[in-house]
């Protein structure tokens, strides 16, 4: 080295030196793409997962919540409001399956999507059976109000004819017996109309008369009173 001119040492330095720029600058570019790379995953596979996965829950909990609002009140706009929702969710179920049919790296989250795709079909299928139920059951809750007013009509015509008649006989001073039959006849009515009315119903009969209209009157019952203790049985009639 010591022989060498100065100019070839000059030269010999500066080479060294390029020569360490270059390898410097090249690791340096190799990092940058690596860097690049690693951006662009995050831009268009990680924050795009992340995205519809957030967009996936946040249409599952919207709808789980309208139909379980629908579940407990029955209300159409719950129902509609939980099948838009719905839609939504099958519609971000489709973003994660193309998207991670797109990208290699994101093969579990297809994988998910269509197992997540399967259980949502299956949840619309039991939304749309509870709702078939659910217009099965207004149909029975209709016919048992339809038959409940009906119930209450007979059994108030009837005690109302039976009162009648009670008041007829009073008047004509029909046999004990024969008093006796009716009054039953008007008590078991009347029992079987209040056990009615006990009955857990879901229904409501407003056209339908008064539940406690079936009750015997206070008249009757004094009517009855008086006569069963007060009055001597006539002489056609049997002693007890």
């Amino acid at each position: 080295m010591k022989n060498l001119k100065l100019a070839l040492k000059l030269a010999l330095g500066f080479g060294l030196v390029l020569v360490i720029a270059l390898i410097l600058g090249g690791f340096a570019m190799w990092r940058m793409s690596d860097a690049t790379h690693s951006a662009n995953g995050l831009v268009n596979e990680k924050i795009p997962e992340v995205t519809v996965a957030n967009n996936v829950q946040k249409a599952t909990m919207l709808t789980m919540y309208e139909i379980r609002g629908y579940g407990l009140t029955g209300e159409d706009s719950f129902h509609t409001a939980g099948l838009k929702h719905l839609e939504s969710v099958k519609e971000h179920l489709k973003a994660a399956k193309d998207l991670g049919t797109k990208y290699a790296g994101l093969e579990q989250l297809k994988t998910a999507a269509e197992k997540a795709e399967v259980k949502a079909l299956e949840y619309e299928q039991l939304v749309n059976d509870t709702r078939a139920n659910d217009k099965a059951m207004d149909g029975n809750r209709s016919q048992m109000d339809a038959n409940a007013q009906a119930f209450v009509k007979i059994c108030y015509s009837y005690l109302e004819t039976q009162n009648k008649a009670f008041d007829a006989d009073t008047e004509n001073n029909i046999a004990m017996d024969k008093l006796r039959q009716r009054n039953l006849k008007i008590n078991l009515l009347g029992e079987a109309t209040r056990s009615s009315s006990r009955m857990p119903r879901n229904i409501s009969t407003p056209s339908a008369p008064s539940w406690r209209r079936c009750a015997p009157s206070p008249r009757r019952r004094s009517i009855c009173s008086r006569w069963l203790s007060a009055r001597k049985p006539p002489m056609t009639t049997k002693p007890p």
